[in-house]
């Protein structure tokens, strides 16, 4: 069965993410769902979902970096998929409230205010751990703008966690495409080769 791959862009960017170019080599199709940062919770999510094409024959895998990975959790609860987590925000209402007043979209130049109401939005959204969805997540140890043990304390249990040697951008995603198209046993090459620092398992869906 083929998949489908679908990018979710992390806040303050878009279609010309840095970290989609760098996935495009290693999934020629995938493509990049985008979304307005200042809008508010339930309207980016509807807005997303609004641009994924389920194929009855084919599988979907989410990835998103950021509050991409956030919004790939959600998406995959809501489309039964598989999704993969980089550095993902756990609790938007907090991590946001830093960019509460005028920000600049860093992948398309434009202005735009962010408001409170837009950040408490977040306060309403769905748990999407469930023990019957494939879950991925990879958490950068030297990650300066999210505490990674609180992603992995809110995951532990509900996805296979790897503990990466990764800032919150990931450099170069070359050593995780087999185990984002769900390889396994790729995991003890990149232990040996430094990439992985340790890893969680969950006896779910081939994890």
């Amino acid at each position: 069965m083929l998949t489908d791959y679908y990018y979710v862009h992390g806040f303050n960017s878009g279609n010309k993410s840095a970290s989609f170019d760098k996935l495009k080599p290693h999934f020629p199709e995938i493509r990049c769902l985008s979304y307005e940062s200042h809008e508010r919770f339930e309207v980016i999510l509807d807005h997303l979902l609004s641009q994924v094409h389920v194929d009855a024959d084919n599988d979907i895998c989410f990835i998103g970096t950021s509050l991409g990975g956030f919004f790939a959790a959600q998406l995959a609860r809501h489309i039964i998929s598989h999704a993969v987590m980089f550095n993902p925000v756990i609790y938007p209402q907090i991590s946001l409230e830093k960019f509460i007043g005028k920000n600049e979209n860093f992948s398309t130049g434009k202005t735009y205010e962010l408001t409170r109401e837009a950040v408490e939005s977040y306060e309403n959204f769905e748990d999407p751990r469930s023990g019957i969805l494939s879950r991925t997540i990879f958490l950068g140890l030297h990650d300066s703008l999210l505490d990674y043990k609180e992603a992995e304390n809110y995951w532990e249990g509900q996805a296979a966690i790897y503990h990466v040697e990764e800032e919150h951008q990931i450099k170069d995603f070359t050593p995780y495409v087999n185990l984002i198209k769900n390889n396994i046993e790729t995991v003890q090459e990149l232990i040996n080769d430094g990439y992985i620092h340790t890893f969680k398992n969950r006896d779910v869906l081939g994890h």
